[in-house]
């Protein structure tokens, strides 16, 4: 229980039956046959997701590093002729264009203060100032950092007048997808919704994979010979790589080693992610078998059209 040929899952054994739906298998396509069932690996810290990369580097570098605010000041005339397309795409790239120029998170003027000091009166619930629209489009005033793509990860680059920098104090450091999950989380229904995303199908953290799906073994049947060992399917591999990836990296985290040994298991956990969906990019090497034959994963599946999806 728990490993990556779960019996809950399902089965591909006529002599077993699924311990989640309590049906066979004939391998004859039957109406009674197990169908299979996803299971999921909660990972220990947050990967980028290979597909989603750029429109995670657009949303970044659309709000603001320190409280995720969106950068646009809505009271320009050039803001405001971004946020007059109607097409979701084509108000995301003008948006994008605006805030790559930007310096620093918007802070509020002078009616806003004044709205927010008339606003303070007013006591919500359980005694704690009500929320007002002018204090909720208000940013925080800090230094924004320039984010940049290197490959599978990306770097932030801090200005040279920013005196207090974050993390470990150097100008230029790697951005992690746990950090980058928690500004993405933070971005506002509103914002989200300016920038061309649809919050009730997608939020932008959504495109960080925290939580890794594993198909059921329909997907990745394994091959028995009479005489040898099962032989498992190259996706089972990579899955397997994976666990023993996240699993180093949870007993690293938990016995509190050194940030840098924590960075480098968390780079091999997010290149044996990004090669469980496509182990042929130009940007990394190859995960391979034993006998050096590179593992066919989901990508090489789906444009090869080979084995079951």
């Amino acid at each position: 229980m728990g490993g990556v040929n779960d019996p809950r899952m399902g089965t591909i054994n006529q002599r077993e039956r699924c311990k989640t739906c309590d049906c066979g298998y004939s391998g004859q396509s039957k109406m009674s046959d197990c169908a299979g069932h996803f299971g999921h690996i909660e990972l220990s810290r947050a990967v980028y997701h290979c597909g989603f990369m750029d429109e995670v580097l657009k949303v970044l570098n659309c709000v603001c590093f320190h409280c995720s605010k969106l950068l646009l000041d809505k009271n320009d005339h050039r803001s405001k002729l971004a946020l007059s397309y109607k097409d979701p795409q084509t108000r995301m790239r003008a948006i994008c264009t605006l805030c790559k120029t930007k310096k620093r998170c918007q802070t509020a003027d002078v009616s806003q203060m004044t709205s927010m000091l008339n606003d303070l009166g007013e006591i919500g619930e359980n005694g704690v100032t009500a929320a007002t629209p002018a204090s909720e489009s208000v940013g925080c005033g800090g230094m924004v950092p320039k984010i940049t793509r290197k490959g599978l990860l990306f770097e932030v680059e801090f200005p040279e007048n920013m005196e207090d920098i974050p993390g470990n104090g150097e100008r230029r450091q790697r951005l992690s997808a746990q950090k980058a999950f928690e500004i993405l989380k933070n971005v506002s229904d509103e914002d989200a919704i300016t920038l061309g995303l649809d919050p009730k199908w997608v939020r932008p953290e959504w495109m960080i994979v925290t939580v890794l799906p594993v198909p059921p073994p329909h997907v990745r049947p394994s091959v028995e010979v009479p005489g040898m060992a099962a032989s498992a399917d190259d996706l089972t591999h990579q899955l397997i790589s994976i666990v023993k990836t996240n699993m180093f990296l949870e007993d690293s985290i938990r016995k509190g080693e050194p940030p840098h040994i924590i960075e480098s298991f968390e780079e091999l956990l997010q290149f044996r992610v990004t090669a469980f969906f496509d182990n042929e990019r130009a940007d990394m090497p190859n995960e391979t078998q034993l006998s050096g034959r590179p593992l066919k994963t989901l990508r090489q599946r789906l444009r090869g059209k080979e084995g079951r999806i």
